[in-house]
Formats: C-alpha cells, structure tokens, sequence
C-alpha cells in the first residue's frame, strides 16, 4: 500500500508540472515553498516568460496533490474491505466459528450502534440503519482496583478480557457530525467493511461477579479498572483483529 500512496504521489507531482508549465526544477522548488508554507509574492524566477501559471493555480494544484495522497494513506489504514458475509446473520457465524480456544459469545443485541457512534444529542434524530452488538469474552482475568472508605488499597479480579464487536448492515455509514462530537466516547475500530456488512470492534471487559461489584460498590470511595484492556487495548488474543478480518474476507 506504501508503494500505491508513492506512486499516487508522484502521479501527482507529475501533473502539477505539466499543469503549471514549468520545469522539473522550478516546479520542485514551488513545490518545496508551498509545502513549508511560504507565500510567493511574485512567480518564480525559474517559470518561462509569458508562463501562464499563476499562485491561486499552483496552490489549488498543490493542494489537490495533497487531498489525492491523503485519501490513499486513509485507505490503507481503514479495515479490510471485501464481499465477506452476504448479511449480519452471516457474519455472526463466522465469528463465532473463529474465537480462540476459551472464547465464548457472552451477549447478542440486535438493534444497537456501534459504540460513540450518533452519541447522546448529537444523534437523537439518528434513523438510519442499525446492527449487533455481541461480546465475546475470554480468560483472561481482569481485576477492579478500589480504595475502601476506611482509606485502604484493594483488588480483586472480579472481571475478565472481552471483545466488544458491533456487525452492521453493509448500508451503515457514521455521519460527519457522529465522527466529531466531543462527548462521545472512543470509538472501535473498523476490521471489515463489506458490500453486505461492516464490523467494528475494540477491546474491554465482561463482570463475571455482579454480587461481589455491588459489594465493593457499598464500601469504596474510589473505583478503576487501570488493568482492563478498555484501557491498556492488550487481549490474551492477540492477533483478533487480522484474524476476524481474514475469516470475514474469506466469508466462512
């Protein structure tokens, strides 16, 4: 992918010569100027007499060449993309076949968001489409650190690692304003989009012990979970997120 944003570059600084009129070495150094911000009172000394370039032309042309690299450094660090799974159910089952050894699907809700997607206010007129929400959850054990009323320091692992993943019809898109709402907490990161689904997902943990958190709940002043891989982004699994892209890609 290095080597298209590369070549897509250098396409681009091929077109803003030809365009501009100039030659590989004048054209090299209003490119160098623009890049390090300078204005350019006058052309440069180097365009032909009578060129027609001028400064409006050759910061749109700049800046064009910018946008076209951008997109493409975007592209390669989106989500594998692919026909994968033809729907959410499909999906469901491939995940599901492809968890690690101790892994299990915890919880299933259908009719859910992915998480900081259209939050709060930002998305209360929200109706386009919605997916799945399951958690998957592994062995690892997660502790809860807390400090009791009477001032004391504790920790109990009343939790364990887990994997939250949302699978979305292929339809789904976050509007802009989803994508910038200051409110919102972290969003998951894309591992798939598909022409039938899209499939976030990102690291937390699962209470296995609600008795025990309620009791903690009773008696603390102070609760953290530093150790959580919400937290750290750390799961004993891995490699989870280029292993459920590959059997996603793959359908099955």
């Amino acid at each position: 992918m290095l080597g298209a944003v590369k070549a897509a570059s250098l396409r681009s600084a091929g077109a803003f010569r030809a365009a501009s009129g100039l030659d590989r070495a004048c054209a090299q150094r209003t490119e160098r100027a623009l890049a390090d911000g300078r204005r350019l009172s006058k052309l440069p000394e180097c365009a032909p007499a009578g060129s027609p370039i001028d400064i409006l032309r050759v910061m749109r042309l700049f800046l064009t060449t910018s946008i076209i690299v951008g997109l493409c450094v975007v592209a390669a660090s989106c989500g594998r993309s692919a026909d994968g799974p033809n729907s959410v159910d499909g999906a469901t089952a491939v995940v599901a076949g492809h968890l690690p050894s101790g892994w299990t699907v915890a919880t299933r809700e259908d009719g859910q968001l992915p998480q900081g997607h259209y939050w709060g206010d930002w998305g209360r007129d929200y109706a386009g489409p919605r997916g799945r929400h399951l958690v998957v959850v592994g062995r690892q054990p997660v502790a809860m650190s807390w400090r009791a009323n009477d001032g004391s320091s504790h920790k109990d692992a009343i939790a364990k690692e887990s994997l939250d993943i949302w699978i979305m019809p292929g339809n789904y898109r976050e509007g802009f304003w989803s994508r910038i709402n200051p409110h919102a907490p972290a969003h998951p990161s894309t591992v798939f989009s598909g022409q039938n689904v899209k499939v976030f997902a990102m690291p937390s943990h699962k209470l296995i012990d609600e008795n025990r958190f309620k009791e903690i709940g009773a008696n603390a002043s102070v609760t953290e979970w530093p150790d959580s891989p919400w937290n750290t982004g750390k799961l004993s699994w891995t490699d989870w997120r280029t292993a459920l892209a590959d059997a996603l890609v793959k359908g099955s």
